[in-house]
């Protein structure tokens, strides 16, 4: 048989900011590879006050590069680590994120997986993992309809051509070669640059078998806070390609202008306040429709998490709609200032 190991040195990219109680053991996952002594690994930390470094220091030593990301987001992490795979001649550079758990050969299956099929990009799905309540809940609501709505990432096992998925390994001429990520995105940055790969030719591979271990936040406000930046970037990238959402993104943006609306015509008419009661009847109903073995108080709390998610995603995409119409305010002033004194300064 040929050798299907990985051909050139790989470059494993890890953002990271605040992971002290991960960190380790994501890197040990990772290093969990027949061929680990062929790839570097970059941690890329973005300013983390809890002795993430010192804790990685302590386990790795040399082992690992950290390097300060002075802006601190995830796309720019990841475009200061594919200017270095570049400069040292690396295929690929896979991106780890360090709040999961890696498989056994994970690196090397996804090398493996890029050469076979010749894939710009393999992406996996996720397994999420419990811990706490909250973190139990969301491991069971994104196993359900009502959590995952159907994204492939979020079902393990799928093996094929996609559209999109969980980032993992990227060909380092392809990446750059389509401008890495927006480092204007501090969320939703893997699927804006998904849609520019696709657009511009590429094509994304999922491997099924490298799932990974995902750990939720742990709590309904870090949640939150997560679904309103997903949907506050969603909206930024869907005007920034002109695309058209699809329903499984707008059922959730009307959550919030639909409940405001019952909300403000309940002052007149109590039969308003059916939509809200209806809504949280479908959500309950869906969250325990699947749940057979599981118990009340995980399900219950899953419904819960479900609403939370949506107000979130919800109240993020109205944010988007009203940066989208700042930005245009701004851009139309400035033209408005430009035609007012086209010959520059005034004097």
């Amino acid at each position: 048989m040929p050798d299907t190991s990985p051909e050139r040195k790989v470059i494993v990219a890890c953002p990271c900011l605040n992971e002290a109680h991960r960190a380790v053991a994501a890197i040990e996952s990772l290093l969990c590879d027949d061929h680990a002594d062929e790839y570097d690994i970059l941690v890329l930390d973005g300013g983390s006050s809890d002795g993430t470094q010192d804790k990685l220091r302590k386990a790795f030593g040399d082992r690992i590069e950290l390097i300060h990301n002075n802006q601190r987001l995830q796309s720019h992490a990841l475009n200061m680590a594919a200017g270095i795979a570049r400069d040292r001649g690396a295929e690929f550079l896979v991106r780890a994120d360090l709040h999961a758990l890696y498989p056994k050969n994970f690196v090397s299956t996804l090398c493996r997986t890029a050469h076979a099929t010749r894939a710009n990009s393999v992406v996996v799905s996720m397994h999420t993992q419990g811990g706490n309540r909250v973190q139990d809940a969301a491991r069971y609501l994104f196993s359900i309809w009502l959590g995952n709505g159907g994204a492939r990432h979020r079902v393990p096992g799928y093996r094929g051509w996609v559209d999109h998925g969980h980032h993992a390994l990227f060909r380092v001429e392809d990446y750059l070669r389509v401008g890495g990520y927006d480092p204007e995105f501090s969320a939703n940055e893997d699927a804006e640059f998904d849609l520019r790969l696709t657009h511009a030719g590429g094509r994304i591979f999922m491997e099924g078998d490298a799932a990974i271990d995902y750990f939720p936040r742990p709590t309904l406000q870090s949640s939150f806070r997560q679904f309103f930046r997903n949907g506050r970037y969603r909206v930024r990238t869907a005007a920034k390609h002109r695309e058209r959402l699809s329903k499984r993104q707008l059922l959730p943006m009307a959550i919030v202008p639909v409940l405001t609306l019952a909300a403000v015509l309940g002052l007149f008419t109590p039969w308003a306040l059916l939509v809200p009661l209806g809504y949280v009847s479908l959500v309950a109903y869906l969250a325990g429709r699947d749940a057979r073995a599981v118990p009340a108080e995980v399900w219950t709390l899953a419904a819960l998490l479900a609403i939370v998610n949506h107000v979130g995603f919800s109240a993020g995409a109205l944010r988007g709609v009203l940066d989208q119409f700042q930005q245009k305010r701004q851009r139309a002033s400035g033209l408005h200032s430009h035609n007012a004194h086209p010959g520059g300064v005034q004097k």
